[in-house]
C-alpha cells in the first residue's frame, strides 16, 4: 500500500522521512524479523496535479519509482531533493 504526503518544504519532507525510519527501527528492535513493519520511503521534488480527489503527475510518478528502489527501512531521494537539501540535515547522501 502506497501513501503520498505533501510538504511545504523539501527539507521538512526528508527530515520527516528520516525520523519515521528511525522510530520504526526503534519499534522493531525487539520484534521478531517476520513480524516487523518496514517501510520504504521515496522523496521527490516536483509538480503534482490535484483533480477530482486524485493526485497525479510526474512528481508522483517519480516518487513512486524512487520508493520502489529504497531498501526496507530506508529513504531514497531524487537528485532534485538531494540538491535542495544539501547539507541542511544530519543524514548524508
Amino acid at each position: 500500500m502506497a501513501c503520498l504526503w505533501k510538504f511545504p518544504s523539501v527539507v521538512n519532507a526528508v527530515a520527516c522521512a528520516v525520523e519515521i525510519q528511525c522510530k520504526m527501527t526503534q519499534r522493531n528492535a525487539n520484534v521478531p524479523q517476520d513480524q516487523r513493519i518496514e517501510f520504504r520511503i521515496g522523496v521527490n521534488l516536483g509538480d503534482i496535479i490535484f483533480e477530482d480527489n486524485d493526485i497525479f503527475g510526474d512528481g508522483v510518478n517519480v516518487a513512486a519509482r524512487i520508493e520502489s528502489i529504497a531498501k526496507p527501512g530506508g529513504v531514497c531521494v531524487s537528485s532534485s531533493v538531494r540538491d535542495n537539501v544539501g547539507n541542511r540535515l544530519d543524514p548524508r547522501f
